[in-house]
């Protein structure tokens, strides 16, 4: 298992991101929701397929079943 942040905007997923100080600022700056998740790397793998398919918001649905822990670090509108 490991973590991951997360963007997520109106069509669903747009990116998962490895939990590592070098992409911490990304989630700073982008102006869509941002999560934090810890899913198993099976999980993982299943997630990446949908986004490279271009499959947003299957790929969102499969990350909220397949998340061991799910914490919300900002929302759409730029709050924390």
């Amino acid at each position: 298992m490991k973590a991951y942040l997360g963007i997520v905007d109106e069509t669903g997923l747009r990116a998962l991101l490895p939990d590592e100080s070098s992409n911490r600022p990304l989630m700073l700056e982008a102006r869509s929701a941002c999560i934090w998740a810890a899913v198993e790397d099976e999980g993982v793998r299943e997630i990446e397929a949908e986004l490279r398919s271009g499959h947003r918001s299957g790929a969102l649905s499969l990350l909220l079943n397949q998340a061991i822990e799910l914490v919300p670090i900002r929302t759409g509108d730029g709050s924390r």
